[in-house]
């Protein structure tokens, strides 16, 4: 095919084809990604993405190259996610899931790019046919499904859930084989900061489930959801709902029921109309339970469909396109990849060969000979023998048929109808199967045993919920791997000041220990950097009431409180401080000296002496003498009187005679 003519259409954010950018210049043709992946061509650009052909230099092989937006690979978040669920899809190996190659950070020039490769396609996307055709019959739309159907079924089963499932991820390669791409795309990019309120993912609000809308949850059941809104698109041309913004759009998922799709077209058979208003219904509990059995009811259903050539079956499609009628159960193994190329002019179907000219009857009676019954003997040995081969080969083998999300009663019953025998095994957690239904069997499905032989069922507990551990008073590393070992990961780890936990330790995780929560859930961890800092002001001078509500303000306390005389700071007040003023840390302790004022004596008895001695006696006791009036006698009355306590420094009055 002309590289001229080769266009990929990838998912677009606004449920729409992306851009055709074949005949822009683009900087990184030419470029070698990581050292491997060289870019020939530019297919197409998206809201996060611009699409690749490139050339695998180490295995010599045509590889579609996905390029996010220069903006997330600088987001740290997404990066992360995106490595993470990339590595998850690589491990699916089913042949209606594209597979993925690598993935990669190519930081060689300021500016890095975050890239994944897959493999390349050649054929279309669904939304290039519905684009075309308008919409499909039944037949041609259920041939379809199933093998979307099987790639759920498979991501699931490796506890995946695609999040994003629209015509633009459902691939339609011109060798037969259905695909489903980007697993695991929108989970990376609602991890990014430039999504934090749904930007990119608005576009695809006409394939939300109402529990996406309503509380951003996700799981098995809303890739039933949008797989029934796919099949309601492909059956009518058009989806259910349509409005001038995203969140109109979003209110009628929520508020509204997903119409039969007979109300536009009466001629679709009322059993596909179940399978699109079950798969829709809004309440996730009643929906189909697994994507298998919707799968299994999507078969049930193709094959109570009228016949070919039928009204129900009369929309023709090119030779190319003839995929779309006769897809296998499962999908077919034929290559194909993550990009969807258009697919090259097929060749006109040769004329149907005229009907053979009937045979007219022999006049001749027909007597039996015995080179006939010899005939018929070798016959009937051939057949023995053949039967025999057939049995001995592959007659006698039975495949362990795929029961995971049935419930107990009902795979036994599967299992006895294969001329198998059941065991019951140990209950085990399963992500994506309720509690009680069949989690997994041993040997796994698709194994071929020879019939009689036993098969274990493993009942599901649900999901795994496990306690946080203790980590408060722990190092951050000691926390790290605590929760590691407890099977979560590691998420926000955050500063605080705090007088609890000397700095460098946890003092709280998010959720709080031991409550139980998922298994490989993220905790968040808050980390001690000790007491925050204070400034301590001085002090003396000041009344111990407000000095002790200052060191409360502060988060300080005064202790130990000691008292001391003081001739020069009054009762009651600070005389000193420790620590002195400065620096210091909440819950520090800080001692403070109050004064008792000044000390006591008791008052000498100075009558009878002289004046002279009377001032004497005084001064050696630190009291002031005063004398009333001067004369020449000796003291005959004080004030106070001899004996009375008074406070160092007072006065003391006296008369002479």
């Amino acid at each position: 095919m002309d590289e001229q003519t080769e266009v990929l259409r990838s998912a677009a954010p606004n449920g729409g084809s992306p851009t055709d950018v074949r005949d822009v210049p683009d900087p990184l043709v030419g470029r070698r990604l990581e050292g491997r992946y060289e870019i020939v061509a530019p297919l197409a650009r998206g809201g996060m993405a611009t699409v690749y052909r490139a050339l695998d230099t180490r295995l010599d092989r045509e590889v579609a190259v996905k390029i996010m937006h220069a903006a997330f690979a600088h987001d740290p978040d997404f990066v992360r996610r995106f490595e993470r669920e990339a590595k998850a899809v690589a491990r699916i190996s089913h042949p209606n899931v594209v597979a993925v190659h690598d993935t990669g950070l190519d930081d060689a020039s300021d500016a890095p790019i975050v890239f994944l490769v897959m493999e390349l396609v050649r054929g279309r996307t669904l939304r290039d046919l519905l684009e075309e055709r308008g919409r499909l019959t039944p037949a041609q739309a259920l041939h379809i499904l199933e093998p979307v159907l099987s790639a759920l079924v498979a991501a699931h089963d490796a506890g995946l859930v695609h999040r994003d499932v629209k015509p633009e991820n459902v691939l339609l390669a011109d060798s037969g084989t259905v695909k489903v791409a980007d697993f695991g795309l929108a989970r990376a990019v609602e991890a990014s900061s430039l999504t934090a309120n749904g930007g990119l993912l608005l576009g695809t609000m006409a394939y939300l489930a109402p529990e996406q809308v309503t509380h951003g949850d996700a799981d098995g059941r809303t890739d039933i959801y949008a797989a029934g809104i796919v099949l309601y698109e492909m059956l009518t041309g058009k989806v259910p709902y349509t409005a001038s913004t995203p969140m109109a759009v979003a209110y009628q998922h929520v508020h509204e029921t997903v119409p039969a799709p007979s109300a536009l077209d009466p001629s679709i058979p009322p059993v596909v109309d179940a399978l699109v208003r079950r798969s829709t219904a809004g309440a996730p509990a009643e929906r189909f339970p697994t994507a298998a059995e919707f799968l299994v009811a999507t078969r049930q259903a193709t094959r109570g469909l009228p016949a070919a050539g039928s009204r129900h079956s009369t929309l023709a499609l090119p030779a190319s396109e003839q995929l779309t009628q006769a897809v296998p159960v499962g999908g077919s193994t034929g290559t194909v990849g993550g990009a969807a190329i258009p697919p090259r002019p097929s060749a006109t179907p040769a004329s149907p060969r005229p009907p053979a000219a009937p045979v007219g009857r022999s006049r001749r009676r027909w007597r039996p000979r015995r080179w006939v019954v010899v005939l018929v003997l070798l016959t009937l040995i051939s057949a023995g023998v053949g039967a025999a081969a057939w049995w001995y080969g592959s007659g006698r083998y039975e495949n362990v048929p795929r029961l995971s999300g049935q419930t107990v009663t009902a795979a036994t019953a599967s299992l006895s109808s294969h001329n198998l025998k059941v065991v019951p095994g140990t209950p085990e957690y399963s992500d994506n199967v309720a509690s009680g239904l069949v989690a997994s069997t041993s040997p796994g499905s698709g194994k071929r045993l020879v019939r009689g032989s036993t098969v274990v069922i493993h009942p599901s507990l649900g999901v795994q919920m496990v306690a946080v551990p203790a980590v408060d008073g722990t190092t951050l590393d000691q926390a790290r791997k605590a929760l590691q070992d407890a099977g979560f990961g590691v998420g926000e780890v955050k500063h605080e000041y705090s007088t609890t936990g000397g700095a460098g330790t946890v003092i709280g995780s998010d959720p709080a220990q031991g409550q139980s929560i998922k298994h490989g859930s993220e905790v968040a961890l808050t980390v001690s950097d000790g007491p925050a800092p204070v400034n301590l002001p001085d002090l003396t001078g000041m009344p111990q009431a407000q000095a002790t509500s200052t060191l409360t303000a502060l988060g300080l306390t005064a202790s130990p409180v000691t008292q001391d005389f003081s001739t020069t700071v009054p009762t009651g007040s600070v005389i000193s401080q420790n620590p002195t003023p400065g620096t210091v840390h909440v819950g520090d302790k800080v001692t403070l000296v109050i004064s008792k004022g000044p000390p006591t004596v008791a008052v000498p008895d100075i009558r009878g002496k002289s004046a002279g001695d009377a001032n004497a006696a005084l001064a050696a006791f630190g009291l002031k003498p005063e004398q009333a009036f001067n004369g020449g006698g000796v003291v005959v009355y004080q004030n106070p009187l001899p004996g009375k306590s008074v406070p160092v420094g007072s006065t003391v009055r006296y008369f002479t005679d």
